[in-house]
C-alpha cells in the first residue's frame, strides 16, 4: 500500500528488500492480516509501509504507547538505523523523553503546549531538569535505557533526527487575531 505511488517495479522490490531487512518479522509473517499481529509487529508493519513510499521524512506520535519495553528499545533502535542507513530525517512525538532523546541528535520539550527546552540531545539528556524524575544508576548515572518515564505528566516531547545537514526549524511568533 505505502509504494502506490511509485511505478517502477523495481524500485518497489528494492523497497520491500530494505523493510524487510529491517523487520525481517514481518517477512516471517507476509500472510498474515495486520489485525492479527502483536502491537510491536503492527508498529513494524506501519513503518514499514510508510517506508515503502520512500519519504525524505518520517513523522512518529507516540511510536512506543502499549508496547512493551523490549520492544521499545528494538523500535528506537530501528529508527536510528532507518536514519543513518536510508537517509530519512525522522520527527518523534513521545512522552518518553529519555529514550527519544537517546535516538534524536536535537530535541524539544513541550510542557503545557510552550517549548520549555530545546538543543542538542545529548546535552538535553545530561540536563538536571530532565534528569529530574530520578531516572539515575546507584553511582549517579543515568541509565542508558531507563525504564518509560515521561518528563512531567502534560509534557511532551519532540525529538529530531535529521538526515545531512539541515537545518533546525526556526521558531516563529504568531500575532494573534
Amino acid at each position: 500500500i505505502g509504494a502506490f505511488t511509485e511505478k517502477d517495479k523495481k524500485v518497489i522490490n528494492s523497497r520491500y528488500e530494505e523493510v524487510f531487512s529491517l523487520f525481517p518479522r514481518l517477512k516471517e509473517r507476509i500472510n498474515q492480516p495486520a489485525g492479527t499481529m502483536s502491537g510491536g509487529e503492527q508498529q513494524m508493519l506501519a513503518v514499514g509501509r510508510a517506508l515503502m513510499a520512500g519519504p525524505k521524512l518520517l513523522m512518529l506520535d507516540e511510536p512506543s504507547l502499549g508496547l512493551a519495553p523490549i520492544v521499545v528499545d528494538e523500535m528506537f533502535d530501528k529508527f536510528k538505523q532507518i536514519n543513518r542507513e536510508l537517509g530519512v530525517t525522522i520527527l518523534v512525538v513521545e512522552q518518553n523523553a529519555f529514550i527519544a532523546l537517546d535516538a534524536a541528535k536535537r530535541g524539544y520539550i513541550i510542557s503545557l503546549g510552550k517549548v520549555v527546552m530545546e538543543g542538542d540531545a545529548k546535552a538535553l539528556l545530561d540536563d538536571p531538569n530532565v534528569q529530574a524524575d530520578g531516572n539515575h544508576n546507584k553511582a549517579g548515572k543515568r541509565s542508558p535505557r531507563p525504564p518509560s518515564r515521561p518528563y512531567s505528566r502534560t509534557g511532551r516531547f519532540f525529538a529530531s533526527a535529521r538526515a545531512g545537514s539541515c537545518e533546525a526549524p526556526r521558531h516563529r511568533k504568531s500575532a494573534r487575531r
